[in-house]
């Protein structure tokens, strides 16, 4: 399952009509504070006049993450790597619920030392001030290797929180005996091309997306800039009262010409990987979750970049896998340069092959495995055009509001600017009401 499905799993249930909204509780995780009697100083550089950054002796780390197989590879290459310092690293296969297991167990002393997880509640836990802010030296090299994109979803006032891991985000898929070998680079070739091809009685389409997921309808808010919560994801407004997230709600109301379906049909992701499975769909958004599914049903397809509309970018979501130093750890050396090591390139083919997730690396011409697969390094290129997924705080309310307005906006029963009034109109509602 894709990260952008798991964070959305979390969002409160929220039930909008066309006239009315229903407050809801945010059902994040409140802002905790750390014990007054125990002070974490996590803006000392314990490290700064050190020449080399060495683990500690006899280090003992507890990891927790849902990615076993790589963990546990790359643990036993630490301790051979370390083994004049005596590393030991057990690992946890743990999922979700990471951050709120930190602030209970950090500090109690029992705690993970490293947890990997997904990007959306890195905020959520600076404010409690759960992590550890890497050395510059490790900090330098990390920027060195890694994605600017990625590098964006682990810095906080400045300095560096994290090691982004591994990458998911969208590209366009296309049925090569459809199309051919060439794609589409421009989104008016394929709504050109869109009117000849549909046979809708033969369920036979040239382009479907799916309606009411903001992840999945971004590149089309996007296409005349607008971004949700600022340019870092990270601020209190969304951005609703905007010209271009009015230009965005404009394009989502034209694709009808080409999907001309309810939003109801077009709901379901299941329906739409179907359909391209059975080679009824020559075009279809979608990420590297879906890749495997594809190759087995042997259809013939290719993977792309996103083309640009109306000579603009189309901008993807992007969800990153993050490797995090508890606050609480007592082997901070230890804990940062295990950490690190999970971008080496090295690493990197690790967790293509024990994980089938793709690394946060800049370049990977030299990532065993990962380098020799085409469709994998479409979403390498398209991360770099690409945005964090939102980690403000009130992010459950803009799925919320974004779900219920783009498909009112696609079906006809509001037009771009009442959507615009209306999105302004439900935040309000539902951040005043959470007070």
């Amino acid at each position: 399952m894709k990260w952008g499905k798991i964070m959305r799993l979390k969002k409160a249930v929220v039930y909008l009509t066309v006239l009315s909204l229903t407050a809801l509780s945010f059902a994040g995780c409140k802002k905790r504070e750390l014990p007054v009697d125990e002070v974490v100083d996590t803006e000392k550089d314990p490290f700064e006049e050190e020449e080399e950054l060495v683990p500690e002796e006899n280090a003992e780390l507890l990891i927790m993450t849902s990615c076993v197989d790589f963990a546990t590879e790359m643990a036993s290459k630490f301790e051979e790597q370390y083994a004049d310092y005596n590393v030991k690293i057990t690992i946890e296969d743990k999922g979700l619920g990471l951050i709120d297991k930190l602030v209970v167990d950090g500090p109690a002393g029992n705690g993970a030392d490293v947890i990997i997880t997904a990007h959306d509640e890195f905020n959520e836990a600076m404010n409690a001030q759960l992590f550890y802010e890497f050395s510059p030296s490790l900090t330098k090299d990390l920027a060195d290797v890694v994605n600017e994109v990625g590098m964006k979803s682990v810095t906080y006032d400045g300095g560096i929180y994290g090691v982004p891991v591994a990458l998911e985000t969208s590209c366009l898929f296309y049925n090569k005996d459809i199309v051919g070998d060439t794609p589409a680079t421009t989104f008016e070739e394929i709504y050109n091309k869109s009117a000849d091809f549909n046979d809708y009685d033969n369920n036979m389409f040239y382009f479907l997306n799916k309606l009411g997921d903001g992840y999945k309808l971004h590149p089309f808010f996007s296409a005349y800039g607008y971004k949700p919560f600022g340019e870092n994801g990270t601020d209190s407004d969304p951005g609703f009262d905007s010209d271009e997230f009015e230009k965005g709600l404009e394009v989502i109301a034209s694709l009808k010409s080409i999907m001309n379906l309810s939003s109801t049909d077009l709901g379901s992701d299941n329906t739409l990987t179907a359909l391209f499975k059975r080679g009824n769909l020559a075009y279809l958004i979608s990420g590297p979750w879906d890749v495997n599914s594809f190759d087995q049903a042997g259809i013939n397809y290719g993977v792309t970049t996103l083309p640009t509309y109306d000579g603009n970018p189309m901008v993807a979501f992007a969800g990153v896998q993050n490797a995090h130093v508890s606050a609480y750890t007592k082997y901070p050396k230890a804990a940062q340069l295990f950490a690190a090591s999970f971008v080496t390139e090295d690493a990197a083919a690790v967790l293509y092959e024990k994980e089938n997730k793709i690394t946060t690396r800049k370049d990977i011409s030299n990532v065993k495995g990962l380098s020799e697969d085409e469709k994998t390094a479409c979403f390498v290129e398209q991360f770099s055009n690409s945005v964090p997924m939102p980690s403000a705080a009130e992010v459950t309310y803009y799925w919320a509001i974004t779900e219920q307005i783009s498909k009112l906006v696609f079906d006809g029963e509001i037009t771009p600017s009442e959507g615009r009034t209306k999105a302004i109109e439900s935040w309000k509602t539902l951040t005043e009401s959470n007070q």
